[in-house]
């Protein structure tokens, strides 16, 4: 299925997944130093870290829909690529206006490169999964980067600047805007609804569970490449697979790991690797039911994430509770299972042809 991904198709993911993990890294970067202007206040810190995530994740909705509207996802992802380095240049003398730029960035990047990334293997999980996949190293090296000081301005800049360069000059692949009724669809709202559920509840879970040992350095490099092998092969495993058989699936090895075992390393890091798995099934699988609105998609993804993760970011307790995580992870199978077997939203069975998704 990698393999397939090839000339200009495997050009772009490869240029717009680096740009995101340069992106993510600046964006940690950036708000924790900024964060620590305000260390004399939990409260404060707490309000810019809900503040960024607001902006980062909660404008993309208005922005993929302006960037279906004008069939421009380069443009928007290039933006977001300006206002990040804009706010890397605001970070010392005004840091409250870097977090602001820097989401405004974040939102705007993610939008318009995810856009791009289902369009590389249209109507399947392997490129989506692909792109968002180095987001997750990006974020670990970026935070590690500020919370030992050496988090600087020259290395994102320079990197961001090659990025948009190589962003403007590299050939997209076809972006189809061809726009079909969402209404007119075999059950597109129960889809519509139960996959943006499965996505908040996933977020829920993910944010809710505690590993205590992520203090140790090391086994937080493994976790981290959990989540980003995770996310790189889940998408093509359930394009060769079937995506009910690997989301599902996924989701009822990683559930006990993660719920009965998150003190042992070994099985959670285990149940983090197949839980993420699901994550680039439910983008396909949202942008499926929305065709010819890449960008709205992938922004109603990411809103449903921010709805997801809110009460834990605000400190609710009762969503850290053993019972709690576990009910709301046996929902979480159940819509995905819904979501999708109720209507078309799967890819075509895959034969030898079918492989070859992106010829030039």
């Amino acid at each position: 299925m990698v393999g397939s991904i090839r000339g200009r198709s495997a050009a772009a993911l490869g240029v717009y997944g680096g740009f995101h993990a340069v992106v993510d890294y600046t964006s940690a970067g950036i708000v924790i130093t900024a964060a620590a202007h305000y260390a004399s206040s939990s409260e404060h810190i707490v309000l810019l870290f809900i503040l960024y995530n607001v902006l980062a994740f909660g404008l993309q909705v208005f922005i993929g829909h302006a960037s279906d509207r004008f069939a421009a996802p380069r443009e928007v992802a290039l933006i977001g690529g300006f206002l990040v380095v804009i706010a890397v240049a605001t970070l010392t003398p005004l840091p409250l206006a870097a977090i602001i730029l820097v989401g405004c960035g974040n939102a705007f990047f993610h939008v318009g490169g995810g856009s791009i990334a289902l369009n590389v293997t249209p109507k399947r999980a392997a490129a989506p999964g692909l792109f968002v996949a180095p987001g997750a190293l990006g974020l670990f090296a970026g935070t590690l980067a500020a919370r030992y000081g050496h988090f600087t301005a020259l290395v994102p800049v320079v990197l961001i600047a090659l990025l948009v360069l190589a962003g403007y000059a590299i050939e997209l692949p076809h972006m189809d805007y061809a726009k079909v009724t969402a209404g007119k669809q075999r059950h597109a709202w129960l889809i519509l609804v139960t996959l943006l559920m499965a996505i908040a509840i996933r977020s829920l879970v993910g944010m809710a569970i505690v590993l205590t040992w992520k203090s140790h350095i090391a086994l937080a490099v493994v976790l981290v490449l959990s989540v980003f092998a995770g996310k790189a092969v889940g998408g093509v495993l359930a394009d060769r697979f079937g995506w009910a058989k690997i989301a599902v699936g996924s989701l009822l090895v990683s559930t006990p790991l993660l719920v009965l075992y998150p003190n042992v390393a070994a099985l959670a890091i285990l149940g983090m690797f197949l839980f993420n798995f699901t994550m680039p099934v439910t983008l396909a699988a949202l942008s499926n039911v929305l065709p010819g609105r890449p960008g709205l998609s992938f922004g109603l993804t990411c809103l449903a994430l921010l709805a997801g993760a809110l009460p834990v970011l605000k400190g609710y307790t009762v969503f850290g509770g053993q019972l709690v995580i576990l009910a709301a992870s046996v929902i979480a199978i159940a819509v995905v299972y819904i979501g999708l077997t109720a209507g078309r939203v799967r890819p075509p069975r895959v034969t030898a042809d079918a492989l070859e998704l992106s010829r030039d």
